[in-house]
């Protein structure tokens, strides 16, 4: 019980062992010794004025262990005690005992090893073990973890991998103590509270290959250290609250597959190191305030899959060095302030899948050599200043699915190939100058649910074979010249203007 105030832990937990009169087992120790004991094995993990705090995850982990761990742990095997003391502060940090959503065996007297269960993928959540007792991994997403994240986590010795992601009541930032995981190899933390800067020790982590930290509400500038962890293969700090320039040291990073920098508030250019990074397959920074000209120096750029720098502030126009690209699938310009032509050189990227022009200053031409792309599935180029007609090849994309060219100056008739087009889902080329009667064969594309035509310069009447477009959910036709009943559609279209 406790009595004027005084709790068991009045006495300092660091202190002289009291004398002994004979050497006691571990189960008769009292409780003192064994406070001493866990002391002295933790003191370089946990401040000892820490533990004096009753409030702390540290202290009812160190509680848990002196007094209510039914393991009654040998003292003298550190490797065990410290794993338990850490797991158990890990577990009280994040509401464990309150709010976890699967206690997984946590605090159980069955080795700390146990403390999980095997998926349908026979992979381990909750605690990993690569051997008997060494702990080496942490899997806890989804588990509706709340709280600070605790730095003792960064002590585990032997700790290589950790995932908490998608627990949004993760809080606090992430501890400077980050810098001692030396052991670390993957480290995924996304869809949490977590907020406050990047630590630059972070940069110590020389065997991580994978740092994930998206979508969290971190602040501050990317620490130029993460470009001295030479194993990261993949790093994603997306969807934060970033600011600062883009490090050029990430440039370093020649394992580096994917880079996902996108949804922030980052300003400056685009380092052009990063367009010479041989192995890089992604490369994401949308969503910015970055500035200049995109990088115009010879890439290197042999893997790169896909490159995104939409909705940033983004000037000059499209390189040709990018058409070195060969392997390319993704590519997004939207957005910006980019200006100049499309270069006809853009059909050397046979592979590419999605081209994303709109919203910029483009003139001129949809170069005929475009219709080179077969494997295209969306192209976009609305809210441009292209002009000229489409190209007559335009039945060439028989994989395309989206086709937006809204509020430009195109002219001219729709071409017969586009018949060929087969795949369509949506079409947007309102605002133009098209002219001529509304062709039949759109009737044809019978997967169109978005069919977009207004303000162009159509006239006769809208042909019967439109009534074939089962899943047309909307048409838009006014202010052109068209006359005649359209009655014939009110069962098929939703929305009809």
């Amino acid at each position: 019980h406790q009595k004027e105030g005084k709790t068991l832990f009045d006495t300092p937990i660091i202190f002289a062992p009291p004398k002994e009169t004979s050497a006691p087992s571990v189960t008769s120790v009292p409780s003192t010794y064994r406070e001493f004991s866990l002391g002295s094995v933790i003191k370089d993990i946990t401040d000892p004025e820490v533990l004096k705090d009753e409030s702390t995850p540290q202290f009812q982990a160190f509680r848990w262990i002196v007094y209510e761990d039914e393991r009654e742990v040998d003292l003298s095997d550190p490797l065990v005690v410290v794993q338990r003391y850490i797991l158990a502060t890990l577990y009280f940090s994040t509401g464990g005992n309150i709010a976890w959503s699967d206690k997984l065996d946590f605090l159980s007297p069955e080795s700390e090893c146990k403390w999980n269960r095997v998926e349908p993928d026979f992979s381990y959540y909750g605690v990993v073990c690569l051997t008997f007792d060494t702990v080496s991994g942490i899997s806890l997403d989804s588990n509706n973890l709340t709280g600070p994240l605790p730095e003792e986590v960064f002590s585990l010795p032997n700790l290589k991998h950790l995932s908490l992601s998608n627990n949004a009541g993760l809080s606090g930032t992430i501890p400077t103590r980050i810098g001692e995981a030396n052991s670390l190899e993957t480290f995924f933390l996304r869809y949490t509270k977590l907020s406050g800067s990047i630590p630059s020790s972070i940069g110590l982590l020389g065997k991580l290959t994978y740092l994930i930290l998206s979508v969290n509400a971190l602040t501050g500038s990317i620490p130029s250290s993460i470009g001295d962890m030479l194993a990261l293969q993949a790093l994603s700090l997306a969807a934060n609250n970033l600011t600062n320039h883009i490090p050029s040291s990430l440039g370093k990073l020649v394992q580096l597959t994917e880079l996902y920098l996108n949804h922030n508030s980052l300003s400056g250019i685009i380092p052009p190191n990063l367009t010479k990074m041989d192995n890089l397959q992604v490369l994401n920074v949308a969503f910015n305030d970055l500035t200049g000209p995109i990088p115009s120096e010879a890439w290197s750029c042999q893997n790169l899959r896909s490159f995104n720098v939409g909705e940033n502030l983004m000037t000059g126009s499209i390189p040709n060095a990018i058409f070195a690209c060969s392997h390319l699938e993704y590519l997004d310009f939207a957005n910006n302030a980019l200006e100049g032509t499309l270069p006809s050189e853009v059909s050397s990227l046979l592979g590419m899948k999605h081209l994303h022009l709109n919203h910029n200053s483009f003139t001129g031409t949809i170069p005929p050599q475009i219709t080179a792309l077969s494997d295209l599935r969306a192209l976009g180029g609305a809210w441009n200043q292209f002009s000229g007609s489409l190209p007559a090849q335009i039945g060439n994309f028989v994989n395309l699915k989206i086709l937006f060219f809204f509020n430009n100056s195109l002219m001219g008739t729709i071409p017969e190939s586009f018949s060929k087009l087969t795949k369509l889902e949506q079409i947007d080329m309102a605002l133009n100058q098209f002219s001529g009667r509304l062709p039949s064969f759109l009737g044809k594309l019978s997967l169109l649910f978005d069919l977009r035509l207004e303000y162009n310069r159509f006239f006769g009447t809208v042909p019967q074979t439109f009534d074939n477009l089962k899943s047309l959910y909307r048409l838009g036709l006014q202010g052109n010249k068209l006359t005649g009943d359209v009655s014939f559609l009110c069962d098929t279209v939703t929305v009809m203007w």
